[in-house]
């Protein structure tokens, strides 16, 4: 939990009285996260939604009838000491799914990356990544399944770094 997001906030017509709302996998689970303030700190990687609100109503929530504003902001992955790779961000959303997933990753450093699907036995389904991948941006790649068969498969990541990194997919039909 190290990411944060910083907004600034300036006009409207509340003088300067304004509602900050928070989206994410880690804010639902911890909504005090967000807790009213313009910085949002103590974030795991992943995507998050802010709302900014006006408040003219003054009753401290987003109101339909007040000026908002809603950003996407991605907290990329944290990386700790000279020379130590991080594990690279992989997600799958959903997980499980009936016929199509998202990947979402993202990598700590300008390098060479894979991204392959492969059945229990390690018999490789698809290849889904495989270029270049930028520093810490939010890559998001669709996986249609519908030509495979319901079950377990796995998702894997791997850099020319050596960071490797394996998800279970859960495929549904």
């Amino acid at each position: 939990n190290n990411g944060a997001i910083s907004i600034s906030v300036s006009g409207g017509l509340s003088g300067g009285s304004y509602v900050y709302e928070c989206y994410g996998e880690y804010c639902y689970d911890n909504p005090s996260i967000c807790s009213n303030s313009n910085t949002i700190s103590n974030l795991v990687t992943g995507w998050y939604t802010v709302q900014v609100c006006d408040d003219v109503n003054g009753n401290g929530v987003c109101d339909i009838d007040e000026q908002n504003a809603v950003g996407w902001y991605w907290v990329a992955p944290e990386r700790r000491g000279r020379g130590k790779g991080v594990i690279p961000y992989l997600q799958a959303s959903p997980n499980p799914f009936k016929q199509q997933t998202n990947i979402l990753f993202s990598v700590s450093e300008d390098e060479y990356t894979t991204i392959s699907i492969f059945d229990v036995s390690g018999r490789q389904i698809a290849a889904i990544f495989d270029d270049e991948a930028i520093a810490n941006f939010p890559y998001q790649l669709s996986f249609d399944a519908s030509h495979l068969s319901e079950g377990m498969y796995l998702l894997k990541i791997s850099t020319a770094s050596g960071q490797n990194e394996v998800k279970k997919l859960m495929l549904n039909k």
